[in-house]
């Protein structure tokens, strides 16, 4: 919606730009299939708590871009050329 001059500004989260950042790179190939996503670590990097980092995940995993293992890990999922 634009009023005058001035655009809405677009409402995003840190999971929202958490996930837009995973789907990149696993999408670019720098995450490549089978990588083991830590959340500790991927926490970290993007400086924000495992909160909003396991619902990205949550997210991505919901879209079949990542697989995840009870009690184990979560790993990018292999995607074949229909999937993408």
């Amino acid at each position: 919606m634009v009023i005058g001059s001035l655009a809405a500004v677009s409402r995003t989260t840190f999971r929202d730009h958490i996930a837009e950042s995973l789907r990149a790179s696993i999408l670019n190939g720098d995450l490549p299939p089978g990588t083991p996503l830590v959340e500790g670590r991927l926490a970290e990097r993007f400086g924000v708590s495992r909160g909003p980092l396991r619902e990205a995940m949550r997210q991505l995993t919901e879209e079949g871009l990542l697989t995840t293992k009870a009690y184990t890990a979560t790993h990018v999922t292999q995607l074949t050329e229909k999937d993408l």
